[in-house]
């Protein structure tokens, strides 16, 4: 049980009980004001203890992927109707969590993409109703990508560490630029920098991922988003030299 979802638990009044298997984590818990009981979850007779029979959602977290199955197999069976959630972290043990007993699976990985993306949204203003359809559908599917074979996913610290290395810039085009009165097929500048144009500002209004044919115009300002030397390569391509 995290600390943060504890306290939020305990703000809002709204009992719970985390079984933890380390004694220091448990005594420093409890330090806390956090109920905490020292126990394996895989044991069915402590899940009874905790009152598994009586709760209407259990967060399962275990590191074992093993032990997390056995954990969401009885609970199931005890609970029919309880609601489980679990940590997921390879793609391809998903079904597995699903098929035995697990509501919804949350790879955290996943989660800080979705975080990044709702951000640039945030930032682009599209309404929030918009930024939620959008989450959603990638949310949908159970996490679809995770579950291919060839998917291999890295660890939390190197997706934070990527994400932290893309940058995210605007840049306005500057009267004589070669990229103004062309589309953004003709201007070319995934193919020559690799780098994305998520949206265009034209007139303080906001074209969110414009289509190949969006001609850009001086005094456009585009939100470009790649690498810094992407990027870097698209601030050259705007004051390069018409040809």
């Amino acid at each position: 049980m995290g600390r943060t979802l504890g306290e939020v638990l305990i703000t809002n009044k709204i009992p719970f009980v985390a079984l933890e298997i380390d004694p220091l984590l448990v005594q420093h818990a409890r330090r806390a004001g956090h109920p905490v009981r020292y126990g394996d979850a895989s044991s069915e007779e402590m899940l009874r203890r905790a009152g598994l029979q009586r709760a209407r959602t259990l967060v399962v977290t275990l590191p074992d992927h093993v032990l997390e199955r056995t954990v969401i197999r009885t609970a199931r069976r005890l609970n029919p109707q309880i609601y489980i959630l679990a940590r997921g972290r390879r793609g391809a043990e998903d079904e597995e969590l699903y098929h035995d007993g697990a509501d919804e699976v949350v790879h955290e990985a996943f989660e800080v993409g979705i975080e990044f993306l709702a951000r640039i949204l945030r930032r682009l203003n599209l309404p929030k109703q918009a930024i939620e359809r959008q989450l959603g559908r990638l949310r949908g599917g159970r996490y679809e990508v995770f579950r291919r074979e060839d998917f291999t996913p890295l660890p939390l610290g190197d997706v934070r560490r990527s994400l932290d290395a893309l940058r995210v810039e605007f840049l306005e085009i500057p009267p004589g630029s070669p990229l103004a009165g062309r589309s953004l097929r003709d201007a070319g500048v995934r193919e020559a920098t690799g780098a994305l144009i998520l949206a265009v500002v034209r007139e303080g209004r906001i074209i969110p991922s414009p289509e190949a044919w969006f001609v850009l115009q001086e005094r456009d300002t585009i939100l470009v988003s790649g690498a810094s030397e992407q990027v870097a390569e698209v601030e050259s391509l705007l004051d390069a030299p018409a040809r």
